[in-house]
């Protein structure tokens, strides 16, 4: 870090660190609450999956809302800084009344309004967070580490919310109520300490405070839906969140047969959450060589070529399968793991130029209708990939626990590879159509986006 960086390393780490417990918050809902709230707390199947797929639902509104209100309702003592501050008291509430509901208040109407404030108060604080990071970044080499160690964070973070229970297990003999008590407090306590401290590291840092990003809170300064219209026609911008969308989709659908994998295939059931630990180890690892090389070569080109590399390694799952050794199966997930986080960070740092380069070139700065729309997609790849994965798992035939039968092993193998490798496949064919886009301010770098 130089002094002529906006922030120091430690602002940095201060400020990113906040993205970790909040994408943490939604992390367990599928895994532990449908069970908890059907099975421990008493409501009726159906209710659950009403409740879950109303509150999913929800969701995508919240993302567009945020972006929108975000960019064309700014306070006058910050864009960023007051939406992030209401989104996170959203989100403490909904966590509490989801994660750690008293028995007696308990109800379907209580747990969806729990819902409700913890997916509002997420997308408000997701997408300020994305865009005062992008706004606090004066080039692209800050940008890109702004960008990198907020994606070790949001690591650091799912690491630490599936983690949580396994000590409460370890150490209390918890049950699995006590559990899902446990991760609500742990992300009460780490949300509003990260909160504090992301908000303390760039104090009087506000997006108009930083040179050459001036904003004013008057209505003709204001982002007109017009102008959000023309944004959202952007080629570049619509190109920008195809592989969004493409990226969580080879992510989602690869991870979501990583269990049926390594029990059926390899009938290897007891290293299920080994294989998942040496996974996201790999996966922080490895962002400093990928943010390394994305200050270096630019963010595109550091996505061409992990986009290659996450093909190879994706088809590295034939060593353990021809060669058997145990070993083999452990250097596939890190070797996969180690592009868990390469694409997210690089897009997100990639709309952040975009953002910059609309700033710059047409007056309109619309980051956070940008970062919606980035967040958007990534929630509909992630979505459709685990509904394509299990309708083809079913039409195939398989069935969960025949998991060692041979065709169900060939169905499961088959659509571990073809559905992230064909995503992957596809973002290569994007990155043959590009047009150069420079950094704004007289960077003198030049980074090439899709045409």
């Amino acid at each position: 870090m130089t002094a002529s960086r906006s922030i120091s390393r430690a602002q940095l780490i201060g400020f990113v660190a906040l993205a970790g417990p909040i994408t943490a918050a939604t992390a367990p809902i599928a895994s532990y609450l449908p069970a908890f709230y059907s099975e421990h707390l008493g409501l009726s199947l159906a209710s659950v999956g009403f409740l879950f797929f109303s509150m999913r639902a929800l969701d995508f509104f919240f993302d567009v809302l945020a972006g929108v209100l975000i960019d064309r309702r700014p306070f006058a003592g910050g864009k960023y800084r007051p939406w992030l501050v209401l989104g996170l008291l959203a989100l403490l509430g909904g966590v509490w009344m989801l994660y750690t509901p008293p028995r007696q208040w308990v109800s379907v109407p209580f747990a969806f309004l729990g819902g409700a404030l913890l997916y509002l108060g997420f997308s408000f604080v997701s997408i300020a967070h994305q865009a005062w990071s992008s706004a606090l970044s004066r080039n692209g080499d800050e940008r890109v580490a702004i960008f990198g160690y907020r994606e070790i964070a949001i690591i650091v973070g799912i690491l630490g919310v599936f983690l949580t229970p396994a000590v409460a297990e370890h150490v209390y003999h918890a049950d699995f109520e006590t559990k899902v008590h446990v991760i609500g407090y742990a992300l009460l306590v780490t949300i509003a300490a990260t909160g504090v401290v992301s908000l303390w590291s760039v104090r009087g840092k506000d997006e108009q405070n930083l040179p050459g990003q001036q904003h004013d809170a008057e209505p003709s300064h204001r982002v007109t839906l017009a102008a959000v219209g023309r944004i959202l026609r952007d080629p570049t911008v619509i190109k920008t969140v195809v592989l969004f969308m493409l990226a969580f989709f080879a992510l989602v659908s690869s991870a979501s047969m990583m269990p049926f994998l390594v029990k059926g295939v390899f009938g290897k059931p007891d290293l299920v959450a080994q294989v998942q630990g040496v996974y996201f180890i790999a996966a922080m690892a490895s962002i400093f060589l990928w943010l390394r090389m994305g200050k270096r070569y630019g963010e595109w080109n550091t996505l061409r070529f992990s986009t290659l590399t996450a093909i190879a390694a994706q088809l590295s799952v034939l060593l353990p399968l021809y060669a058997g050794a145990t070993w083999t199966l452990f250097l596939h997930f890190a070797l996969l793991g180690a592009h868990f986080g390469a694409a997210p960070f690089l897009l997100r740092s990639l709309l952040g130029r975009i953002g910059k380069h609309m700033a710059s070139e047409q007056g309109t700065d619309a980051q956070g209708v940008l970062f919606s729309v980035g967040v958007f997609a990534e929630k509909i790849g992630s979505s459709i990939a685990v509904l394509l994965a299990f309708l083809i798992l079913e039409w195939l035939g398989f069935k969960p626990g025949n998991a060692t039968d041979a065709a169900a092993q060939g169905a499961v193998l088959g659509v571990y590879l073809a559905l992230p490798v064909g995503a992957y496949a596809i973002m290569s064919l994007i990155f043959l159509m590009r047009r150069p886009l420079p950094e704004p301010a007289g960077s003198g770098q030049e980074l090439s986006v899709p045409a």
